[in-house]
Order: C-alpha cells, then sequence, then structure tokens
C-alpha cells in the first residue's frame, strides 16, 4: 500500500469516527434537551376510570424525554385495569403525550353475599362494585359463587357466571326482556322478566323454542301474581307452578 492510499484511508477512518462522536453527542444533547420532558398526561376516552388512576398505571416517568419512553408498556399496563378493554399511548410535539383509553361496558349485576353487587361486562370480566345508576342493569345470581367473583379483574366468563351472561344475551336477542337471571344446580338458569314472571329455562338447549312456548303460555295467564314461576325446561311438558 502506497504512502498516500494510507494516507487516504486514516482520513476517512478519522472522519467515520468524527461523524459518529457527533452524532453521539447530538443524540445525548437531543435526550437531554428540557423542550421534550414529560409534563402532564392527557386522559380521553375515560367516564368510569379517574384519570389519576390511568396515569397512575402507566407510570410514565415525569421529566423523562417524551421521545424514549416505552408507550407500549405504559399502554398495556393501562389496559390491566379492570375497566379499561384498551388503551393507545400517543406522543405529540414536543413533550405532549395522550393517554386514549377504551372503556368496558357493563352488562349485568353479580349478586354477591350480604346484599352486595359487582359489575360485570358480556365476556364475563368483573369490573367494580355496582352504583346506584347501575341498578337499571340485570341482576345476575349464581350458585355457588366461583372464585373471584368478588375481585375486580376476574375473569369469570368460563364459569357459571358465563352461562349466565349468554342466556342474558340470547334471551334479548329473542325479544325476553329480563330484570334478573338466577342459576343453580337443581334447576338449571331462571329469569324474571319485565312482564312480572318467573321462568324456569333449566339449560340453553331449544332456547327459541322455549321462549316461544313461554310467550305462548304468558299471554293465556289473567293473574300473573297468582303464578310461582312457569316451568319450560322441558319443551314437551311445560308446566305453570302457581302460588
Amino acid at each position: 500500500m502506497s504512502p498516500l492510499d494510507a494516507a487516504r484511508r486514516l482520513g476517512v477512518a478519522v472522519l467515520a469516527c468524527a461523524a459518529i462522536a457527533g452524532i453521539a453527542y447530538g443524540g445525548m444533547t437531543l435526550a437531554a434537551d428540557p423542550r421534550l420532558a414529560l409534563g402532564d398526561v392527557i386522559v380521553a376516552g375515560a367516564h368510569r376510570v379517574p384519570a389519576s388512576d390511568i396515569v397512575g398505571a402507566a407510570a410514565l416517568p415525569l421529566g423523562r424525554n417524551v421521545w424514549l419512553l416505552d408507550t407500549q408498556a405504559a399502554a398495556r399496563a393501562v389496559a390491566g385495569l379492570p375497566w379499561i378493554a384498551s388503551a393507545k399511548v400517543e406522543r405529540a410535539w414536543p413533550n405532549r403525550v395522550t393517554i386514549r383509553v377504551v372503556e368496558r361496558e357493563p352488562a349485568a349485576r353479580l349478586e354477591l353475599a350480604g346484599g352486595f353487587s359487582m359489575l360485570v361486562d358480556a365476556d364475563g370480566r368483573v369490573l367494580g362494585d355496582a352504583t346506584g345508576p347501575d341498578e337499571v342493569l340485570p341482576a345476575l345470581s349464581v350458585e355457588p359463587l366461583p372464585d373471584g367473583a368478588g375481585t375486580a379483574g376476574s375473569q369469570l366468563g368460563g364459569t357459571d357466571v358465563g352461562e349466565g351472561l349468554t342466556a342474558l344475551r340470547q334471551l334479548s336477542a329473542l325479544g325476553v326482556h329480563v330484570t334478573e337471571i338466577r342459576s343453580d344446580p337443581v334447576m338449571g338458569f331462571r329469569a324474571a322478566t319485565d312482564a312480572g314472571f318467573d321462568v324456569a329455562f333449566g339449560d340453553l338447549d331449544d332456547l327459541a323454542q322455549k321462549v316461544a312456548l313461554y310467550d305462548a303460555i304468558s299471554k293465556r295467564i289473567a293473574h300473573p301474581a297468582a303464578v310461582e314461576y312457569i316451568d319450560v325446561r322441558s319443551t314437551s311438558a311445560p308446566t305453570v307452578q302457581y302460588r
């Protein structure tokens, strides 16, 4: 290699090192730029969950460079809250962060011992305590209660609670307005309707036919208050139990 070639290679190497050093210095300077330091965090889409709970779950460190935050980890942490169906953490120049959430919708009030109840969504997720405005939701009574029934964040979709929610959903689709669903090992599930009848359905098999039978029988009952329950567990032998 000639002295001239060696000098050229040395010059290129020096320039490359200088460029790398410059980039590293620029990156360090940018990371420490106070204009990019996280200040307030905005929460959008929350109605049931306090914004402070969402910000706390995200655990985004104030003062940290916004563009170096792990937004995906923060979104996963927020999505772990009982009421949150999904979460997204968005950054905007220069130092703004917005947490956008979609909350779960309660489907029923799961009855607990002592007159307490917890809200559950259609997937069987326990959301939290039922409050006054939630009294319009159908009640769901299950015996025995599964583990975690009183714990917000528990997933009960694979239990009798999930089956009760399925019954509630299917009855609604068939035009039956239900105020309460009860499930027990002996009678299966029973529904209290807004027409004032207690109906024993037993299971979800042939539910459309059972609903048709209930509808036909209920229309022929002049005094609903005299009826203890209508039993359509057997589609071949429906009965009416009077008080």
